[in-house]
């Protein structure tokens, strides 16, 4: 891949900035919406603030890194044996 100094490929750099604006809005959208259930988290007063299904997948790895690592949130994180493949079991562990 022919990236830039930003890391942005050839073909997304040729693109027209009008072409990710509805991406965009709907990226900053969604990012207040998980701000304002973190705020809701934070006023929590039980043992575990949130709770995250862990299925060992970079989803929800990187979930339950934002909550607990970056917002310091009390957080349970659970799975379940559901013919998950080993290097799932090894992610979460």
């Amino acid at each position: 891949a022919d990236l830039d100094s930003n890391g942005v490929c050839n073909p997304c750099r040729n693109k027209a900035v009008s072409h990710f604006q509805p991406w965009e809005e709907n990226r900053l959208k969604h990012l207040q919406e998980l701000n304002r259930a973190i705020q809701a988290c934070r006023d929590s007063r039980e043992p575990y603030q949130a709770l995250v299904c862990l299925s060992g997948g970079k989803d929800s790895l990187a979930l339950l890194y934002k909550l607990k690592v970056e917002e310091n949130l009390r957080v349970l994180a659970f799975t379940t044996d559901a013919n998950i493949p080993e290097v799932a079991w090894q992610n979460m562990k």
